[in-house]
């Protein structure tokens, strides 16, 4: 696994927003399955809620994507990763 996908790049695979397509087109192109830690997790949650508070998101979109992630962990497309929390 070569390929790192930061929170922001998560946030456009997983939601609707202007880019969304962008992203899914890099995607289709880069389909090795992605690195997933607890702090894409951390951060992609918050991402995800302030986009609802933001009025970008309602929460049952967040409770789709949720769910793909989800999903996409079981598929494999999502690879959960330890990280380096203990070292923090």
């Amino acid at each position: 696994m070569k390929t790192y996908a930061d929170t922001s790049l998560l946030f456009l695979l997983y939601s609707t927003d202007s880019n969304s397509t962008k992203a899914d087109a890099w995607r289709s192109i880069h389909p090795d399955p992605l690195p997933f830690t607890a702090f894409h997790r951390l951060e992609l949650r918050n991402a995800l809620n302030l986009a609802v508070f933001q009025k970008r998101l309602t929460p049952a979109e967040v409770q789709y994507a949720w769910e793909e992630v989800e999903n996409d962990i079981a598929a494999g497309l999502l690879v959960a990763r330890g990280g380096l929390w203990h070292r923090v």
